[in-house]
């Protein structure tokens, strides 16, 4: 399991989220996954962290966040959606 954090380039808060929420993590056009968050956000912070697991059977998103993603790397993600309040 890895904890990633995500933060704005601007600093600019995230919108708020309660726990449940997942964001969508696009790694490249054609490589986009879903992650939930491990905490609510408030709406007054800039960033976020999910927890990623590596799944020996990944088709590609949790390989590619354990093996390629690094410190510093700018990366899009969607708004925050629950659909599971």
């Amino acid at each position: 399991m890895l904890s990633v954090a995500f933060e704005t380039l601007d600093g600019s808060p995230l919108p708020r989220a309660e726990p449940g929420a997942h964001v969508d993590v696009i790694l490249s056009d054609d490589l986009r996954r879903s992650y939930s968050l491990t905490q609510a956000l408030d709406g007054n912070g800039p960033g976020c962290i999910v927890a990623v697991h590596r799944d020996p059977a990944s088709r590609g998103g949790s390989a590619h966040v354990h093996e390629r993603l690094r410190v510093g790397e700018k990366i899009r993600l969607s708004r925050p959606k629950n659909h599971f309040p």
